[in-house]
């Protein structure tokens, strides 16, 4: 029996200016570190260090979170390119408008590769290793870590949940099946004054 955890990285620069974010390294914000100090916390609740490790995206935003999520947890934290956001080629770091400016989805990584990747990739880890799971991973891209790990197909171009920056999923696996616990929670996030 183990847990699997998806975390989608806190608030980055990105999401307060309005630009895509995709493959451009933005950081977090002050807010964006304050939450990931609190899923952090969290987490330490609900993990034992011996028994976890995380895996995530390295992006900027997402090594950050990962680093500061690893001070309260002391996971064990792998970073890859295989849990990026998709790229959004030309569009990267630009206004968010021009998705809606251009006819065609301006992406130098069709959204099929994306899920091919990351489900490559979660499929591994869920293979060699029995540990505790945490996934760090994007808005758009912590669909198909979900997908991977409960078995159950999605369509790549509708994906089933708009998350939240940092919010949590929890997957009970008790080696047969997959259950999903929690879906995009946040309730670990207290409001910052």
């Amino acid at each position: 029996m183990r847990h699997i955890y998806i975390v989608t990285h806190g608030e980055a620069e990105h999401h307060v200016k309005g630009l895509i974010g995709g493959w451009t390294d933005f950081p977090l914000t002050k807010l964006g570190e304050t939450q990931a100090h609190q899923t952090g916390e969290y987490l330490a609740t609900l993990v034992d260090e011996t028994r976890a490790e995380m895996h995530s995206s390295d992006l900027l935003r997402c090594c950050q979170s990962a680093q500061i999520i690893y001070q309260h947890t002391r996971a064990h934290y792998h970073l890859t390119s295989e849990l990026r956001e998709i790229s959004f080629g030309r569009l990267d770091g630009k206004p968010r408008c021009e998705i809606q400016k251009n006819d065609v989805f301006p992406t130098q990584e069709q959204i099929q590769s994306c899920q091919l990747r990351i489900e490559k990739y979660v499929s591994y880890v869920l293979e060699h290793t029995k540990n505790d799971l945490i996934f760090i991973t994007h808005g758009y891209a912590m669909n198909f870590v979900l997908s991977t790990v409960i078995g159950q197909e999605i369509s790549a171009d509708k994906p089933f949940v708009l998350a939240t920056p940092s919010s949590v999923s929890c997957i009970h696996d008790d080696g047969v099946n997959c259950k999903i616990q929690q879906l995009n929670q946040v309730g670990h996030l207290h409001a910052v004054v």
